[in-house]
């Protein structure tokens, strides 16, 4: 049985190498109100419950065409049944989970002025709307589209260098400024200046050749979640950063490397993880020497209901749908309501027997 302590609150192939794997030093966070939050315990295996937890709400495998084949898309954002899909070609697809159903499709991509050169951070608009929002690095500006890719407005961003969802809202990150300590940013829906949020994590320089774990923001519907050095923290409703949960990752735990090289030779020694989250459960996702845990944990107490290893090759989880069963991997963004579990082309057209096949996506909901 997986047991759970408390502790102050101081303190895949492609897909695993796309996350991000570095571990920042330690560093202290802030006191919760009762000075304890659950701490999860990563190097440990035992077993707990099975898959039968998750039931499939959807599965959506989206109609593959010209306008719409995907490689590795990353899910922007769900609104009812649509989801919001970046093929990362600059493509931004929208399809209905229920049916797999195309929606919109459509590329921006250039250098004019209703145009992004690239879309890494591309979002579904917050604050009711039902379109695009793409923060392009490269160009420097924030750009709104509707759902089918009509241009709305453009905004300028010489400052942020990462945006993500959160509330109604927008959370930003600027880019590194040699301050000791990372300064995130509020903004209305229309980019208008809310909240700065201080916090207890290590600004860092990428420019020296060391590879290290950035700064994450896991998406729950409106509620934006913040893992740095092993503990994920809230948004309060007054501006600060509320500590909910640590994870302990023992003697497994992810040093720094100097080098990429060196990363890619040690990695496997260690633990790297991933975290999703709805509003009432986190499930993590922990890679460690060739084999992968799943883990599906309860916000108010850390209470483990599943924990699933197996190698790595057989994927973090195993869905079951329409008679076939497919190895799935858990998206960092989600509704708030249902977790999302991407589930790669060529294990869909494996299953359904074709040759070329979009990847699908599933809805999982808690079952009883």
């Amino acid at each position: 049985m997986i047991s759970i302590r408390y502790k102050s609150a101081t303190f895949f192939g492609l897909i695993l190498a796309m996350t991000a794997l570095f571990m920042l030093p330690s560093c202290s966070g802030s006191n919760d109100g009762t000075g304890n939050i659950p701490t999860i315990d990563f190097t440990d295996t035992s077993a707990v419950g099975d898959e039968s937890i998750l039931k499939v709400d959807a599965f959506c495998v989206p109609a593959l065409t010209d306008s719409t084949m995907l490689n590795y898309p990353e899910p922007c954002g769900m609104s009812g049944n649509k989801i919001y899909l970046n093929s990362n070609d600059g493509t931004l697809v929208v399809f209905d989970i229920t049916s797999g159903r195309c929606l919109s499709s459509f590329s921006h991509k250039g250098e004019g002025p209703e145009d992004y050169v690239t879309a890494w951070y591309a979002w579904h608009t917050v604050g009711g709307g039902d379109g695009w929002t793409v923060a392009d690095v490269r160009s420097h500006k924030i750009l709104s589209y509707t759902l089918g890719g009509e241009f709305i407005s453009s905004v300028a961003n010489d400052s942020i260098n990462l945006i993500t969802p959160s509330g109604r809202g927008w959370l930003g990150e600027t880019r590194y400024d040699g301050n000791s300590h990372k300064r995130l940013y509020l903004y209305s829906s229309d980019w208008k200046p809310e909240a700065a949020l201080s916090t207890p994590f290590v600004n860092r320089s990428m420019d020296q050749g060391q590879v290290f774990k950035e700064t994450e923001f896991i998406i729950s519907g409106e509620e934006t979640l913040v893992l740095d050095s092993d503990t994920l923290y809230s948004i309060s409703a007054d501006n600060g950063l509320k500590p909910v949960m640590a994870f302990d990752c023992g003697n497994l735990k992810m040093p720094e490397f100097s080098s990429y090289e060196q990363y890619r030779k040690e990695r496997d020694k260690y633990i790297s993880y991933r975290i999703s989250a709805t509003g009432s459960h986190i499930m993590a996702v922990i890679w460690n020497n060739g084999m992968v845990t799943s883990r599906l944990i309860r916000r108010i107490d850390g209470h483990t209901l599943m924990s699933v290893t197996r190698p790595e090759a057989e994927g973090p989880l195993r869905i079951a749908h329409d008679g076939a069963e497919y190895p799935a991997i858990p998206q960092t963004v989600s509704d708030g309501r249902y977790f999302y579990a991407f589930i790669a082309g060529d294990d869909i057209g494996e299953a359904m027997g074709e040759t070329e096949s979009n990847p699908g996506y599933a809805r999982l909901k808690i079952g009883d």
